[in-house]
C-alpha cells in the first residue's frame, strides 16, 4: 500500500543530530546507515598532585581561600600530621617509657651497681634510657627484706614466750626508701642546677636506686647474731655504695669549683654513711 511504502528519512535538517540513525525502507531489504564514529583525544590536563602541605594558593570548594583555614590549634604538626600533645604528669603514657625495660636489663645494671666502675660507665649506659622498674624493684625488694630481717633479729631478742611484730615498721621501711631514693637527687638535681652544672633528674634517680640494692645482702646477712659480723657487712655494704656514686658522679662534678666538687661528694657519701647507720641501729641491734 501507499502507506507501507512512505519513506521513512529524515530530511531538510540543517544541523544533523551525529547521533541520528537513517532508516530507507524503499528497499527490499532494509539499510542502516549511522554517521561517522565520535573520535576522542587524548587530554592534555595534567592534575596537580600536593604532597604532604596544602597548597596556600588553592581555593577550597566553596571559593574560599584555604589559607584563612590554616590550622592555628597546634594540632597539626609541620607537615600537617597531627602532632602528638605530651602526656599529663599523672597519666601512665608519661612514665611508660621508663617502665620499658626486660628483666636481663634489670639485671645487667644491678651487676653494674655491684661492681665498682673505674670511669663511671654507669650513667653512660643508662643516660639514653633511665629506668624507674629497677629502683622500684629494689626498694620494694629492700622493704620487705628488711622488715622481715628486723623482726627476725627482734624475735632473737626477745627474752619472754610471747611475742608481737609491729607492723608499723614495714611503713617505717616504705618511707625510708622511697622517701631516700626520691628525696636525695631532688635536692641533689636542684643543688646542681643552681651551681650551672644540672645533671638529669631521671639519671640521678635509676643511680641511686640501683644503689641501694647492695642493702638487700646486707639485710639477709645481719641476721646472723655475731656483732662484729654485722657491722662488718654494713661498712662494706656502705663503702660499697658510696664508691659506687662517687666514681659515677665525679666525673660530671668536674665543671664545678674543686670547693664545690669535693662537697658535693662528701655530702653524697655522708647521707648514704646515714642510711646504713639507721639500717644497723635500727633494724639489726642485737643486746
Amino acid at each position: 500500500t501507499e502507506q507501507k511504502q512512505a519513506n521513512h528519512t529524515y530530511r531538510n535538517m540543517e544541523h544533523p543530530n551525529p547521533f541520528m540513525t537513517k532508516v530507507d525502507l524503499e528497499s527490499d531489504s532494509a539499510t542502516v546507515s549511522h554517521q561517522p564514529e565520535l573520535s576522542f583525544t587524548e587530554s592534555s590536563f595534567v592534575p596537580s598532585v600536593v604532597e604532604g602541605n596544602i597548597d596556600s594558593n588553592a581555593k577550597s570548594a566553596g571559593g574560599r581561600d584555604d589559607a584563612n583555614f590554616a590550622d592555628t590549634s597546634g594540632l597539626l604538626g609541620a607537615a600537617g600530621e597531627p602532632s602528638a600533645s605530651k602526656p599529663g604528669i599523672f597519666t601512665a603514657r608519661r612514665w611508660q617509657s621508663y617502665f620499658d625495660v626486660d628483666t636481663s636489663d634489670v639485671l645487667r645494671r644491678v651487676y653494674d651497681s655491684l661492681l665498682i666502675p673505674g670511669d663511671g660507665d654507669f650513667l653512660e649506659k643508662t643516660e639514653r634510657q633511665p629506668d624507674f622498674y629497677g629502683p622500684f624493684w629494689i626498694c620494694s625488694t629492700l622493704i620487705f627484706v628488711t622488715a622481715a630481717a628486723g623482726s627476725i633479729v627482734e624475735a632473737l631478742n626477745h627474752q619472754s614466750d610471747t611475742w608481737y611484730y609491729d607492723v608499723g615498721e614495714v611503713t617505717f621501711c616504705a618511707v625510708l626508701f622511697y622517701g631516700y631514693t626520691a628525696l636525695v637527687p631532688i635536692l641533689l638535681y636542684f643543688f646542681l642546677r643552681y651551681h650551672k652544672n644540672p645533671l638529669d633528674f631521671n639519671c640521678l634517680l635509676c643511680l641511686y636506686g640501683y644503689s641501694l640494692f647492695i642493702f638487700i645482702p646486707v639485710s639477709v646477712l645481719s641476721v646472723v647474731p655475731i656483732e662484729w659480723f654485722r657491722w662488718l657487712i654494713v661498712i662494706l655494704g656502705v663503702l660499697e655504695s658510696c664508691a659506687f656514686l662517687v666514681m659515677n658522679l665525679r666525673p660530671r662534678l668536674v665543671q664545678l669549683p674543686e670547693t664545690t666538687m669535693y662537697t658535693v661528694l662528701g655530702g653524697v657519701a655522708a647521707v648514704q654513711l646515714l642510711l646504713g647507720l639507721v639500717l644497723k641501729l635500727h633494724f639489726f641491734q642485737y643486746w
